[in-house]
């Protein structure tokens, strides 16, 4: 089955001609040690499959570990969930409402940037071909993939392990508050009362995200002090409409609106009764 999907994936891929570009992003995952040839038959073989997002061309892998096997398991089937430790969204975007100085942002490819371990690896199996005239290659991923049952505890799992290992001191306790209490996922929804607190909260959050290997970027600010570029990679708006989990929001005046007329505040509002 898993042979027959990735053949019918490569005629898809070669029918809107995208084949290519999905190679080389293969190809660049086993240069990166994400993806890695096994020189052994695994029971089990994920599927896959490749999505665009809206207005660009550039395809991500998302893995099927949700397909039956001829004992009718699946991968998720026998994987633990673990425990919901994501915020409730309307808790997030209230308390984000409530900042003078409001700051964004998302981690860069949060799930690539945890890496798993061998033993981990060599139950997560697919198939590639990295080149028209050759073979198909099973391979263990090593990386986070989209598509297991387990990946967004795992991912929040890894934030909370950040604050876990803060001090327990007054110095910390608003970066402790922010890495449990302010991410949706790899989005960051913050802000403080003062200019000077935000762009603090910037600079310590960035740093201390670093070193967990997952980089913020994608700065987006009501104040144009605050989203000042650390780096050629961020990008830094100010005024513009921007979305933020899928509602609409206007740094410049700090409106927001899920469709254009309704207020962010008050569909949050409207889902807590």
């Amino acid at each position: 089955m898993a042979y027959a999907s990735f053949h019918a994936l490569e005629a898809k891929l070669r029918k809107i001609g995208f084949l290519e570009k999905y190679r080389e992003l293969m190809r660049t995952a086993v240069e990166l040690g994400h993806i890695t040839p096994s020189s052994t038959k695994g029971s089990y073989i994920m599927t896959h499959h490749v999505v665009f997002k809206k207005d660009s061309d550039k395809p991500r892998v998302v893995y099927n570990a949700s397909l039956k096997d001829k004992n009718r398991f699946s991968l998720n089937d026998t994987l633990y969930n673990g425990e919901n430790l994501q915020r409730d969204l309307t808790y997030v975007i209230i308390c984000f409402r409530l900042f003078r100085y409001a700051l964004t942002a998302d981690i860069k490819a949060m799930y690539t940037n945890i890496a798993l371990s061998k033993e981990s690896a060599s139950k997560l199996r697919i198939l590639i071909r990295l080149e028209e005239d050759g073979p198909i290659i099973e391979c263990e991923l090593s990386r986070l993939p989209f598509g297991l049952n387990v990946s967004p505890y795992f991912a929040i799992r890894c934030l909370r392990e950040l604050a876990n290992e803060l001090p327990e001191d007054v110095r910390y306790l608003i970066l402790i508050y922010v890495l449990l209490y302010c991410f949706y996922m790899d989005d960051l929804l913050s802000g403080s009362e003062t200019l000077e607190g935000c762009i603090q909260l910037k600079t310590d959050l960035t740093n201390l995200l670093a070193k967990g290997q997952f980089p913020l970027t994608k700065f987006v600010s009501n104040s144009p002090e605050v989203v000042q570029p650390i780096n050629n990679e961020e990008l830094s708006l100010c005024s513009e409409e921007h979305k933020v989990l899928g509602m609409f929001w206007n740094p410049k005046d700090m409106t927001s609106s899920s469709s254009k007329s309704r207020s962010l505040l008050e569909l949050s509002l409207k889902e807590i009764h």
